[in-house]
């Protein structure tokens, strides 16, 4: 489910806050959620307002997420009653109804006919905490569950859709931190606690196929913390003009065990998939010098039955990751750059193997491929404007490649490459087009000559190829120091290129 149907963006993002030793009343605080929501661009609206005692009750609210650059849609939240209670110790506690409907609409462009979602959320017995001042407000808040249920679906071409889904989290803890920003923008520092979290849903082919689906997925231990500086606004829909202003933002979150269970139907037979990871992680960091991206996907095991594979496809993997960090501002001196792929000890399931082994004569390790470069680059061209790599033949100048690891291992064989490149941009002749570079990679690959032997025995290579290809190997490597080990040393150095100390033509 998106994450803007969830309370968490909807309503409690909605706070300001401060130490908890200064007073606040109710006014100050239902002010502060109006102002916040006019910085992240929302619109806020009330049916009306009203004192009881030392409390504020607001009835009728409505809040309408702010519009998306990069899709159509509208996401409006209507909440009966929230109760702004003054504690008499400088804080205010708020309750609210114990379910609001959530509606919204998504479509693929401007004048294309919408998707459009019905949901009913559920807070029982959410208690939120306000202390501090009006400039800052700290909102401490637990839920013993928060759960969302679709209550319609309609599709781009009008049909509604036969769909079930249900959203529930258990044990919803969080703490929020936000203060008033020069220039009509906020800062939000938040972090938030789940013990579990289950989906399930499930729905049939409208067109009348006969095709049906059924999901549920369950998640537990969920953590996250995120800082947001929101800017003007008008300055959100652009993300270029935003980010110069000061928007950024820096989010982490994790979780322990995740199942994933999908059962289909079609003319073709069932399809049944079962997925399970021991754990997950997320980063981004947005800012306007640069941006950081990654995930990780840890303990994982697949297990599918589907129509279209003769047998059960069964695979898992230890990790699977990817981070990549980018500088973003224009200028001609260079900046830190990284990419990492880690994808460790794949296994696949005996019966995938014998497909194309039966006799076992490959061997069966795990396999194993790391990829962790670092680098500086400068950006000639703005990124972030549409079509701006395409507007330049040289958008990029590269001034360093760093290898700090280089991994890959299968079926026996294990290959590593360490070193590194520097690049002279004032030379784009020599190497071809590419700035001309200097340094040493060394490549050290182990077990390839049993592989080929292998590979032969199997009937994979045919005999009168293996010559060639050990030709090749012999003019490119040298042998290392262990047992079938070959090690090539590869050096760009007074404008030529080296292999093992010999020059090469470029």
């Amino acid at each position: 489910m998106h994450p803007r149907f969830g309370l968490a963006s909807s309503v409690l993002a909605l706070c300001l806050s401060a130490p908890a030793a200064l007073a606040i009343t109710p006014d100050e605080v239902w002010a502060n959620w109006q102002a916040l929501a006019a910085a992240q661009g929302s619109t806020m609206t009330a049916a009306g307002t009203a004192k009881v005692g030392t409390s504020l009750e607001v009835t009728g609210l409505s809040v309408t997420s702010a519009p998306q650059p990069e899709v159509t849609a509208t996401v409006t939240s209507t909440i009966d009653k929230i109760t702004f209670a003054d504690q008499g110790d400088g804080t205010v506690k708020i309750t609210m109804s114990d379910s609001y409907p959530v509606e919204a609409k998504f479509s693929d462009a401007p004048g294309q006919p919408p998707v459009e979602l019905g949901l009913t959320v559920q807070t029982p017995g959410l208690v939120m905490i306000a202390s501090g001042s009006p400039a800052e407000l700290v909102y401490d808040y637990t839920a013993p569950t928060l759960t969302a249920t679709l209550t319609s679906l309609k599709l781009p071409d009008g049909k509604v859709a036969d769909a079930k889904a249900e959203i529930t989290a258990t044990a919803l803890a969080g703490h929020y931190v936000t203060s008033t920003q020069a220039g009509g923008g906020a800062r939000l520092q938040s972090s938030a606690t789940l013990a579990a979290l289950a989906l399930t849903g499930s729905g049939t082919d409208p067109s009348g196929s006969g095709d049906s689906l059924a999901v549920s997925l369950s998640l537990a231990d969920l953590k996250s913390q995120s800082d947001m500086t929101f800017v003007d606004p008008a300055l959100m829909q652009d993300l270029a003009a935003a980010l110069k202003a000061g928007f950024a933002v820096t989010s982490t979150a994790s979780t322990g065990a995740i199942s994933l269970t999908v059962d289909a139907t079609s003319p073709q037979g069932p399809a049944h998939v079962a997925t399970s990871f021991t754990g997950a992680g997320f980063d981004l960091a947005l800012g306007p010098q640069s941006v950081a991206y990654g995930f990780s996907l840890l303990g994982a095991a697949f297990d599918a039955t589907v129509p279209e594979a003769p047998i059960p496809v069964k695979f898992g993997w230890g990790e699977f990751g990817l981070h990549f960090g980018l500088p973003i501002e224009a200028g001609p001196d260079p900046k830190d750059a990284s990419a990492v792929v880690r994808l460790v000890d794949v296994t696949m399931d005996e019966t995938l193997w014998s497909m194309f082994d039966p006799g076992q004569q490959l061997k069966r390790d795990p396999v194993t491929l790391i990829l962790d470069l670092a680098g500086k680059l400068s950006w000639n061209v703005d990124i972030l404007q549409p079509g701006a790599l395409d507007s330049s033949p040289e958008p990029a100048n590269f001034y360093a490649l760093d290898l700090k690891q280089v991994l890959a291992k299968a079926v026996g064989t294990e290959i590593t490459a360490t070193g590194g490149l520097t690049f002279d941009n004032s030379d784009k002749v020599t190497f071809g087009g590419i700035p001309a570079p200097s340094g040493k990679i060394t490549v050290t690959a182990k077990g390839i000559n049993a592989l080929i032997d292998t590979l032969v025995a199997m009937g994979l290579v045919p005999e009168d190829q293996v010559m060639g290809a050990r030709m090749m190997l012999a003019m490119f490597a040298k042998p290392g120091a262990g047992p079938d080990e070959l090690v090539s040393e590869l050096e760009c150095k007074d404008k030529a290129f080296l292999v093992n100390g010999q020059a090469l033509p470029f």
